[in-house]
């Protein structure tokens, strides 16, 4: 397969190769389809519906104070959480 990316592109793909966070354009590329096909993922699930929607979401998360033990409680919380989620998807 043969991609054009154009000038943006292939200048950000040698910032990351010389800053060695991957060792070939083929393993960032495949890097980022990856996420890509997380992304599609989440959204298909109707988990998030972008990926801004899923940063918000994670940052929510970790502000939101140190974690704590979950309970039986939270887990029978989380349990009927998902049980009707998906009660929902196949409805």
């Amino acid at each position: 397969m043969n991609v054009s990316l154009g000038a943006k592109w292939e200048q950000f793909i040698e910032e990351k190769l010389k800053g060695g966070d991957y060792q070939s354009a083929s393993e960032l590329v495949r890097d980022g389809l990856r996420m890509v096909e997380q992304r599609d993922l989440l959204a298909q699930r109707g988990a998030v519906s972008s990926f801004e929607e899923l940063q918000d979401a994670l940052l929510v998360g970790v502000r939101s104070g140190p974690a704590t033990a979950m309970t039986k409680g939270d887990w029978k919380d989380l349990h009927a959480e998902v049980a009707a989620v998906s009660k929902k998807k196949r409805a």
